[in-house]
């Protein structure tokens, strides 16, 4: 399976994926600011939309953030804690409209702003669509990487149809008595699923809830080594890593998952093999785009539901982004990521006799180290490829 790693930048946080971009966020001039770049460009992030919300550091992580994130549809839903008020907002990303919900002072001083740590860096959490039911929307803030100081823990956001909205600690919030070795998928009923490994091999699975606990033995036809999560308001998958010879086999996975049942169900739906040196994932969740599409069987009156997948990305924790295209790819696509494994020569671009002044300037900045004032795009980037060819800047990888 051909995969490609691409830089990142530790300061942008990814939210997930739409069509064949990626999408982001951090911190600009204090403010929160949302990024977007194609899925295969080698370039840098570049800014999406910014906004005038504050943003608060978190206080355990260098550069995290207090913000939680997730797609629904083709909007982006944040919620930023900017000291002791909340934010929660939307972004339709194809006209950059951004919504805010109303936060009513009465009720919201009857419901305490969590007092929580949200940070985006040490527990990555996820903002879903839970439900729509007497007349109000729902979504749920839950972790998605384990912070034994923290736990799992579940923030209600209520909102109507005019966008007035309230906030609520779950009190059903719990930590596991025990050390785990993946990050985590938590339900909307604040279940949890995760793995704990024995001497290098994933052992057991377990599951958590308040005042519960369960683990169960990996079934012995599954060798696997590392297992991370993803999961949105309707599906919950698993990435799991087998470790081979001269490879590695990744496992997607669907699963279902409930405690009061003590059940796991694991469905393999895709396997593959990649090179020994692909990235770990191991303490870092993933990111999934699919379609859901319908499937005619001759033998059925309705067509059957189908999965089909495009993309699984992940963001290692040496600022790398990888990225696994699970569909074909179109023509330009494959000669783009052909272009990619030219490598950057070593010396600085020839320059022009006559510009004898710029040459030597060029020399010394080149040998001690000193940053040209002048943006120079990343090698091989679609910006860096635009310019080179002279391509109109409307230019895009399309997949037909």
């Amino acid at each position: 399976m051909r995969y490609f790693v691409t830089p990142s930048n530790p300061n942008i946080f990814l939210i997930g994926i739409y069509e064949n971009q990626l999408y982001g966020f951090g911190e600009k001039n204090e403010k929160f600011c949302l990024y977007q770049k194609s899925i295969f460009d080698n370039g840098d992030w570049e800014e999406f939309l910014a906004t005038e919300i504050n943003v608060m550091k978190a206080e355990c992580c260098e550069n995290g953030l207090h913000v939680a994130s997730g797609f629904h549809g083709k909007e982006i839903w944040i919620t930023t804690r900017d000291k002791e008020f909340t934010h929660v907002f939307s972004v339709d990303i194809f006209t950059k409209e951004s919504t805010a919900l109303k936060m009513l002072e009465k009720l919201y001083d009857g419901f305490t702003t969590p007092n929580l740590n949200i940070c985006c860096k040490c527990l990555n959490p996820v903002l879903r669509f839970l439900r729509y039911e007497m007349n109000l929307f729902s979504l749920i803030i839950t972790p998605r990487c384990y912070n034994k100081d923290v736990g799992i823990y579940r923030i209600l956001v209520y909102f109507n149809k005019s966008r007035y909205c309230l906030l609520q600690m779950d009190s059903n919030s719990y930590k596991l008595p025990f050390i785990i070795s993946s990050n985590v998928a938590v339900n909307g009923a604040g279940e949890a699923i995760f793995v704990e490994k024995e001497n290098g091999q994933i052992k057991t699975m377990g599951l958590g809830a308040s005042g519960m606990q369960i683990k169960a033995d990996f079934p012995e036809n599954f060798v696997w080594h590392d297992m991370a999560f993803f999961h949105d308001e309707i599906l919950t998958f698993s990435l799991s890593r087998q470790k081979r010879d001269d490879d590695i086999l990744l496992q997607l996975s669907y699963l279902r998952f409930s405690v009061p049942n003590s059940s796991v169900d694991i469905r393999v739906d895709l396997s593959f093999a990649v090179d020994s040196s692909f990235p770990s994932f191991e303490s870092v969740p993933f990111f999934f785009s699919y379609q859901i599409c319908a499937v005619k069987i001759p033998s059925l009156e309705t067509p059957m539901v189908e999965i089909e997948p495009r993309f699984i990305v992940f963001q290692t924790t040496s600022n790398s982004i990888v990225t696994i295209p699970l569909r074909m790819l179109s023509l330009s696509e494959s000669a783009y990521l052909s272009l990619r494994q030219i490598p950057e020569p070593s010396l600085p671009p020839a320059i022009p006799q006559f510009m004898v002044f710029e040459q030597i300037l060029n020399f010394f900045n080149y040998f001690f180290g000193r940053k040209s004032k002048k943006t120079v795009d990343r090698w091989m980037s679609l910006n860096f490829i635009k310019k080179t060819l002279g391509l109109s800047n409307n230019y895009a990888l399309k997949n037909n």
